[in-house]
């Protein structure tokens, strides 16, 4: 089957598709789309076989034409789209009331949806658990400013959005919130658009972590530049999270 695919131009205007049908929106973010990043999109589409779904590409560049029926690309054909934007057009483009949303390098390990259908009707937000290839916690659900602490990862079963940063590698959405506080279209990867955004909502959302989405990044923990921060772990140290 060939990828319905959707060339985007800048003229063009983000337009909010209110349609919030019972099922799930899985939107994938990536620079170019490439054969591997689409074997990490089939791995989540066996885990939503049995409900309605739909699988939205948003991609800078695309080498690949052919997949399933089930996916719509939206090849933007161009680098000077920001992050922040390309989450909005994901989200505008959605039918569904719940919306899972990740970048490319993420693969499932658990999605228990019957329990999670269960808490994203009671939430806003809610941050899968995240593990590196070599199962070390990655950064889910985390702090940026606790006081005398600063940013750390947050006890799993916290409920103090307080100080809460809701960082950006995955999300779940409940529909009717996201299109209501969607992300700056200004800021890009590495610009904080995940911090802005997570600021803004933190302090009237409903969001949790839970143990009923675990995906797997694909990335080493000694990859990454903030789980080696020396004053990252010593503040996870001060704070003794779970």
């Amino acid at each position: 089957m060939e990828i319905k695919e959707f060339n985007f131009k800048k003229k063009d205007k983000l337009i909010i598709n209110k349609n919030q049908n019972k099922g799930w929106s899985i939107i994938f973010l990536t620079t170019v789309l490439t054969k591997k990043n689409l074997k990490n999109i089939l791995h989540y589409q066996k885990k939503f076989k049995n409900t309605k779904y739909e699988i939205i590409i948003i991609c800078d560049d695309s080498k690949t034409k052919k997949m399933n029926k089930k996916i719509k690309l939206i090849n933007l054909n161009s680098t000077n789209f920001t992050l922040g934007f390309k989450r909005n057009l994901g989200i505008s483009k959605s039918n569904f009331r719940n919306i899972l949303m990740t970048l490319d390098y993420t693969s499932p390990i658990k999605i228990n949806l019957n329990q999670l259908n269960k808490e994203i009707n009671k939430y806003d937000v809610i941050c899968p658990k995240l593990l590196t290839l070599d199962n070390k916690r990655y950064l889910d659900w985390m702090y940026i400013d606790f006081p005398k602490i600063g940013k750390s990862f947050a006890p799993y079963k916290s409920n103090n959005l307080k100080y809460m940063y809701f960082h950006g590698t995955s999300y779940v959405f409940k529909k009717k919130f996201i299109i209501k506080n969607l992300f700056s279209n200004l800021l890009d990867n590495k610009e904080g658009e995940d911090v802005s955004w997570s600021l803004k909502i933190r302090n009237y959302c409903m969001a949790k972590s839970s143990n009923n989405i675990i995906l797997k990044v694909k990335r080493k923990s000694s990859e990454n530049s903030v789980l080696n921060n020396k004053f990252f772990k010593e503040n996870n140290d001060k704070l003794k999270y779970s």
